[in-house]
């Protein structure tokens, strides 16, 4: 069972995430990650995911990371517009 949310960085180059409910996209330059705290877009170059088990919510990412960015649960992330949740399910 899936709780809480860690996130540990090292040189930014290897993630360790914990609380990953599901991989909405991923992509060499973006990965889409919903976590028990929201959605989360990570963008940077060369980003592949080295390993992911749902069943415990824990993921690992290699890359050059350059931007976190978390967004409210919902969707809406407080710009009053949908989410990436929200216009995939649609």
């Amino acid at each position: 069972m899936v709780q809480g949310h860690e996130l540990s960085l090292s040189d930014r180059q290897k993630m360790q995430l914990n609380g990953i409910l599901n991989v909405g996209s991923f992509g060499e330059k973006e990965v889409t990650l919903e976590t028990t705290m929201g959605l989360l877009t990570l963008k940077g170059e060369g980003l592949h995911i080295t390993h992911f088990d749902i069943a415990v919510g824990e993921l690992g990412l290699e890359g050059h990371v350059r931007l976190m960015e978390y967004h409210d649960k919902g969707g809406r992330g407080g710009r009053g517009r949908p989410g990436f949740m929200e216009r995939f399910l649609r």
